[in-house]
């Protein structure tokens, strides 16, 4: 009788502590991910509330903390604050860790909020309306108007989406 291989369970094999182990570069990769995602969570921790999430930790080499944000409006702010934050995260990681920060802006770097459609289709107005809507707000408002003085106001068919 043929004996049967010997297995191993795929969790031994797909382990990655073990291939961490073995290989150098693999180890630097993963620690180097463990520090900047805790620096990350420092960083939050320092942020106000308007600033929270808008902002990935891409590295942090010789004192520089390098940011992505999705915008520079949201640059600008971070600019006003900067002094603040930066003496903040110097208590809760050192004052030798981080000495600078730079920011770039990168506008598919920060994922954004998902919407009910996927796609924002039409730009939003004051009250949470798109401009069409508000156009079409203000246009019944002044046929109802015209309707009250006896005149009446058509609107082309065309005009409206």
């Amino acid at each position: 009788m043929p004996r049967q291989p010997r297995t191993k369970r795929l969790s031994d094999i797909l382990s990655h502590e073990q291939t961490i182990r073995r290989s150098g570069a693999l180890r630097t990769l993963f620690s180097g991910a463990a520090s900047r995602e805790s620096i990350h969570t420092r960083f939050e921790e320092c942020l106000p509330d308007q600033l929270k999430w808008q902002f990935i930790v891409a590295g942090l080499q010789q004192g520089l903390l390098t940011l992505h944000c999705a915008s520079a409006a949201l640059a600008t702010r971070f600019r006003f604050e900067e002094d603040r934050i930066l003496k903040a995260l110097q208590m809760r990681i050192g004052q030798s860790q981080v000495a600078a920060i730079k920011v770039q802006i990168r506008p598919n770097s920060v994922p954004k909020p998902a919407t009910k459609t996927g796609k924002v289709t039409k730009k939003r107005a004051a009250g949470n309306q798109t401009i069409d809507e508000r156009l079409e707000g203000v246009l019944e408002r002044l046929g109802r108007r015209s309707d009250e003085n006896k005149v009446t106001l058509q609107v082309p068919v065309s005009y409206r989406r």
